[in-house]
C-alpha cells in the first residue's frame, strides 16, 4: 500500500522531464553559452538567456536530473542530505575552535542543485546590507537594484488568511513577484507550539511579530515565505521552475552527471590581460574528457565551493598556490578560493508536552501511510508543510548594551593590531552598530529527538550568527578535477573572538526564551547536554561540540576590488578575462543575514540581464 501511494504521488506532481543529451552529443554542440554547473543559479542564468531564440546555451551539470519524493514533499525536505544520490558529501578540514571535529556541510548534487534539498525559505537581508554591496565597490548594487530581480524570478501565491495573523505568515504583496519562474506561497500547515514561541520572544525581549519581512527590514519574528507551488503543495526550485517548462527548447541544451573541469582559452602567451574562453573541458559519466565550445561567454556556477575549484583548475587563482600542484598559471588572482564565509549554527533541543502535534508524525513509521495518504489525495496535512518559524535579532534584543561595548572593543582593537582592514570587514564592523541588521537568526522547529521513543514530542531552537568575521579557504586538493577541495571555514577563528562571543549570548537568549510564558508552560526540560544555567565557559564546551555548518557558504570569488582580494567585478567578469563571468553565492563580498536562495534567483536573473547587455554592445 505504502510502495503504490508513493508511486501514485509521484506520478501526480511530477511534470515534464527534459530530454538531457549525452556526453558526445553536447561536446558536438557549439554553443554560444556555456554554464558550468546547473544549481540554484545556474539554471536561472541559463534559463533566462535561452529566452533569446538565436543563441544556444549549454549547461553541464555534476548530479542526475532527479525529481521524487524526497525532493517535491515539503515535510521531506532533508531526506536528501548526507545521501550520496542527492549530496556532494563535501568535508572540512577538522577545526580546531570545534573540537578539531571535521564537518560534511550539505551540497545539492543533483540537477538544481542545493535548491533540491534545502528548507526551501525565501528570505531576504536587510536593505542595509544590499546597499552595502555598493560601498565596497560595486556600482549597481543595492537593495533597490537588486529588490526587482529577486521579484522577476518569484510566482508568489498568498497564503492562507488564517495563517497570516498568529503566525506572521507574509502576506504583503508589494513585496513579492507575481510572474516569476518560482513559486512561493505561505507556509499551509502549522504544528502545536509555534505561537508560544513567537510570544515569549516578544514578552522577553520585545521582539515582534513582523508581517512584511522581505522589504528590506527583516527584524522580527515570522513564517518565512517557502518556494511551495501552492497547487500541489510541493516544492519549487531551479529544476522545475527554470529548466523543465523549456526544456523542449532546441537552444537550451543540458547534460548532466558530468562534472565541468577546465576553461580553455585562446593563445595566452605573452600579456594575460583580459584573455578570451573559447569552451570548457568535462569529464563525463563514464570518466572520459571532452572539450565544448562556447563562443561568446562561459559562466560559472558551480557554487562557493566549487567554482573556485574550477577556476584554479583553468589555471585562475594564485600563482605560486598553482605552480605547486602542477598547474600553470593563466591569470595571477589570489582572491580565488579565499574569503570564505557560512553561517553557523548549534541546535538546542526541548522536550515538550506528549500530546501535541509536531513534526515529529512526519517520520513515525506507523503514522507515515495515513499521512501520505492524505497528502496524495487532498495536498493537506503535515506532509504539505515544513518547519518555516525563524526570527531575525539585532544585537540590542539578545545582548546587553554593557556586553554590546565590550565585545565591540574587543574586536576593533584585533583589527586596529592587526594592519590593513578590507572595505568588505568594515562594512560588517558598521553592521553591529545599526539596529536594521540582524546578528542573530532563530530558526524554530518542531519535531522528534531521532531517538526510539516516538510518543515523545520536541521543540528545537537552531540560533545562528549572520556576519561571521572568520575567514576560510577552499583550495583545490590536487590537479585532479574529480578530487573533493580541501574546505577550511575555519569556524570561531574571528579577531577579537567576536563570533564566539555573540554566539554566546544567542545560546544564553534561546534558555532564556524556553523559560519565558507562555512557552514556559509548554516545556517539559531541555534534552541537549546543556544547563539552563550554563555558564560562559559551559557555553564554550557545548558550541565546540554542537557547532556546525548551515551550509550558506559565500565569498570565495568576491565581488570585490581586485586590489582588496576581489575575483570578479560588477559585471560578474572574472578579473582578468574577456568573457568568464561567476554567477553564485561565491561572489558575495560578505555574509548576508539571511538564507540566501531569494537572493541567488535575484543575482541570476541580474546576470543574465548583464550578459544579455553585453551581447548587444
Amino acid at each position: 500500500m505504502r510502495g503504490l501511494l508513493y508511486a501514485l504521488l509521484y506520478c501526480s506532481i511530477s511534470t515534464v522531464r527534459g530530454k538531457e543529451v549525452d556526453a558526445d552529443t553536447f561536446a558536438h554542440t557549439s554553443f554560444d553559452y556555456v554554464v558550468v554547473g546547473g544549481g540554484t543559479t545556474g539554471l536561472a542564468v541559463a534559463s533566462r538567456l535561452s529566452d533569446d531564440p538565436n543563441v544556444i546555451v549549454g549547461v553541464i551539470e555534476a548530479g542526475a536530473h532527479k525529481e521524487d519524493n524526497n525532493i517535491l514533499i515539503p515535510a521531506f525536505a532533508f531526506n536528501g542530505l548526507g545521501d550520496p544520490a542527492y549530496d556532494w558529501l563535501l568535508t572540512t578540514l577538522p577545526q580546531t575552535q570545534l573540537a578539531n571535529r571535521t564537518l560534511v556541510p550539505f551540497r545539492g548534487k543533483v540537477l538544481g542543485g542545493t535548491s533540491a534539498i534545502n528548507t526551501m525559505q525565501y528570505t531576504k537581508a536587510s536593505s542595509v546590507e544590499y546597499d552595502a554591496w555598493r560601498t565596497v565597490g560595486n556600482p549597481g548594487w543595492s537593495f533597490d537594484e537588486l529588490q526587482p530581480f529577486m521579484k522577476r524570478a518569484e510566482r508568489w501565491t498568498p497564503p492562507e488568511p488564517q495563517t497570516v495573523k498568529p503566525y506572521a505568515n507574509d502576506n504583503h504583496a508589494p513585496d513579492h513577484g507575481r510572474d516569476g519562474r518560482i513559486h512561493t506561497t505561505g507556509n499551509a500547515n502549522f504544528t502545536d507550539v509555534i505561537t508560544q514561541y513567537l510570544d515569549a520572544l516578544e514578552n522577553l525581549s520585545g521582539l515582534k511579530r513582523n508581517f512584511s519581512p522581505l522589504d528590506g527590514n527583516p527584524i522580527g519574528s515570522f513564517a518565512a515565505t517557502v518556494e511551495v507551488d501552492a497547487k500541489n503543495r510541493s516544492r519549487s526550485y531551479a529544476a522545475n521552475g527554470y529548466y523543465e517548462p523549456f526544456a523542449s527548447r532546441s537552444n537550451f541544451v543540458v547534460l548532466t552527471e558530468a562534472q565541468g573541469s577546465k576553461i580553455h582559452f585562446e593563445n595566452t602567451t605573452g600579456s594575460a590581460d583580459n584573455i578570451r574562453a573559447t569552451g570548457v573541458q568535462f569529464v563525463s559519466k563514464d570518466n572520459k574528457t571532452y572539450t565544448v565550445s562556447a563562443s561568446r561567454e562561459v559562466i560559472v556556477s558551480a557554487g562557493s565551493l566549487k567554482s573556485p575549484q574550477v577556476l584554479e583548475l583553468s589555471g585562475i587563482g594564485n600563482a605560486d598556490f598553482l605552480k605547486r600542484l602542477g598547474i600553470e598559471p593563466i591569470i595571477d588572482l589570489p582572491g580565488v578560493g579565499e574569503n570564505l564565509q557560512d553561517h553557523v549554527l548549534a541546535p538546542v533541543v526541548f522536550q515538550t508536552l506528549p500530546n501535541l502535534i509536531t513534526y515529529g508524525e512526519a517520520t513515525d513509521p506507523a503514522l507515515l501511510p495515513l499521512l501520505m495518504q492524505e497528502y496524495v489525495q487532498n495536498r493537506t496535512g503535515l506532509l504539505s508543510g515544513v518547519n518555516s518559524m525563524t526570527a531575525f535579532l539585532p544585537p540590542s534584543k539578545f545582548i546587553p548594551a554593557a556586553e554590546q561595548d565590550t565585545i565591540k572593543k574587543a574586536l576593533d582593537d584585533a583589527l586596529q593590531q592587526g594592519g590593513t582592514t578590507t572595505d568588505a570587514i568594515k562594512a560588517q564592523r558598521e553592521f553591529l552598530d545599526n539596529d536594521n541588521v540582524p546578528q542573530l537568526e532563530i530558526v524554530y522547529a518542531t519535531g522528534n529527538n531521532g531517538g526510539n521513543d516516538t510518543s515523545a514530542r520536541f521543540y528545537t531552537f537552531a540560533p545562528a550568527i549572520m556576519h561571521s568575521f572568520a575567514r576560510g579557504s577552499v583550495h583545490l586538493a590536487s590537479s585532479d578535477p574529480l578530487a573533493p577541495p580541501i574546505i577550511d571555514p575555519r569556524y570561531f577563528e574571528s579577531p577579537g573572538d567576536v563570533d564566539r562571543q555573540i554566539f554566546i549570548r544567542g545560546i544564553r537568549h534561546v534558555l532564556e526564551v524556553s523559560q519565558t510564558e507562555p512557552l514556559r508552560s509548554f516545556t517539559l526540560g531541555i534534552v541537549s547536554n546543556l544547563s539552563l544555567n550554563a555558564t560562559d565557559d559551559e557555553i564554550v564546551a557545548y558550541l565546540a561540540e554542537n557547532a556546525s555548518s548551515d551550509s550558506h557558504f559565500v565569498g570565495s570569488a568576491a565581488m570585490l576590488p581586485r586590489e582588496q582580494g576581489g575575483v570578479v567585478d560588477p559585471n560578474f567578469l572574472v578579473y582578468g578575462t574577456a568573457n568568464v563571468r561567476v554567477v553564485d553565492a561565491s561572489i558575495f563580498p560578505f555574509q548576508l543575514g539571511t538564507h540566501p536562495t531569494a537572493t541567488l534567483y535575484g543575482i541570476g536573473e541580474k546576470a543574465a540581464e548583464v550578459i544579455r547587455g553585453a551581447k548587444a554592445d
